[in-house]
């Protein structure tokens, strides 16, 4: 389990971690920050809430917690592995693997298949 701060902190749009303290405000400074990203030291269970709070994410996700949720959701391991895939995309990369997707499902339909929502029919 690695703590995943500083990725999502970018995915937020803070490049540094100055600009981020600030934003959190109260006692975040940006050389705690650095700590908790270089796992130097652990956050408090209260700190990690008003920072995943704050990046709108869980404090699984935030912790770097992985649950074998997708296998019921997909208990195949070649769908499994289409959405620990997907779901380590960026929200962009995701955006673009759904535009494929919409595509290959116009040009290449299961036979039988009912159009899925938001696809338009013949």
């Amino acid at each position: 389990m690695e703590i995943q701060l500083k990725r999502l902190r970018k995915e937020a749009g803070y490049k540094n971690r100055r600009d981020f303290a600030t934003a959190l405000g109260g006692n975040f400074t940006e050389r705690r920050i650095t700590s908790w990203e270089n796992g130097e030291r652990m956050m408090s269970l209260e700190q990690a809430c008003v920072i995943a709070d704050f990046l709108e994410c869980s404090l699984d996700e935030l912790a770097g917690r992985r649950f074998e949720a997708t296998e019921a959701i997909a208990p195949d391991p070649a769908h499994r592995g289409l959405v620990e895939s997907y779901d380590s995309l960026s929200e962009e990369g995701r955006e673009v693997a759904d535009s494929v997707m919409a595509g290959l499902r116009v040009t290449h339909p299961k036979s039988g298949d009912l159009p899925c929502l938001g696809q338009e029919t013949a």
